[in-house]
C-alpha cells in the first residue's frame, strides 16, 4: 500500500524507491506495551470510522507519565 501511494504521488514529494525500501526496513510495529506508543490507536487503511475525538483528547490533554532513568537529563561533572 505504501509503495502504491508513493508511486501515485504527483506533488513532487515522491520517495525514490531505494529510500522508501530503506524506510520500510526501519519500520517498527507499534506496541501498546511500550511507553512511547501509549496510547495506541489502531486505524486500518480501510476504516472510515477514525476515533478523531479520542485521538485529539490524547494529544491535547494527554496522560503525562513521570520521567524514568532513560528520559532524565544527566548532570555532567565539570
Amino acid at each position: 500500500m505504501c509503495r502504491e501511494r508513493n508511486t501515485a504521488r504527483e506533488d513532487g514529494r515522491r520517495y525514490a524507491p531505494e529510500i522508501l525500501d530503506n524506510l520500510l526496513l526501519r519500520y517498527e510495529e507499534p506496541s501498546s506495551m511500550v511507553r512511547w506508543d501509549s496510547p495506541l490507536f489502531t486505524v486500518p487503511w480501510t476504516d472510515d470510522d477514525v476515533p478523531a475525538d479520542d485521538i485529539w483528547k490524547a494529544v491535547s490533554e494527554g496522560n503525562v507519565k513521570p520521567p524514568n532513568a532513560g528520559t532524565q537529563a544527566v548532570r555532567r561533572a565539570f
